[in-house]
């Protein structure tokens, strides 16, 4: 599984490798691949997975702003390669603007977005 970051903007791009995204996202798409059953032999052979836009508030402007600072976004675009070809190609995204007292943290806003990220690009496989 590739998960690239480099269309994002510096900035942008170095905040998602703060949050260790590629990593985060990687591993909960595996972990929702083998919860649905799509592990092995029915797995594609490989997902390539694109960031095509970021935005995270920080911990700070989500608690003291809120929701009225804009919402945190993550859009990727995705492949899926079966025998040597992209099968199946789509764009998906999620975003939020819970923040204040439920989730004022950037860590836990970006966790979340990834799972829900997850959970669609599976469903979309």
């Amino acid at each position: 599984m590739n998960v690239d970051a480099s269309p994002l903007q510096n900035e942008r791009r170095q905040v998602f490798l703060q949050q260790a995204g590629s990593q985060k996202i990687a591993a909960k798409v595996l972990e929702k691949l083998s919860a649905a059953g799509l592990g092995g032999d029915r797995s594609p052979d490989a997902l390539n997975i694109t960031v095509n836009h970021f935005r995270l508030r920080s911990g700070a402007t989500g608690f003291w702003v809120g929701w009225f600072s804009g919402s945190d976004k993550l859009r990727v675009s995705v492949e899926v390669v079966r025998g040597g070809a992209v099968a199946k190609s789509f764009d998906t995204n999620t975003s939020t603007v819970v923040a204040w007292l439920i989730r004022p943290g950037s860590v836990e806003r970006f966790d979340r977005m990834v799972n829900t990220l997850a959970q669609r690009i599976v469903a979309g496989i």
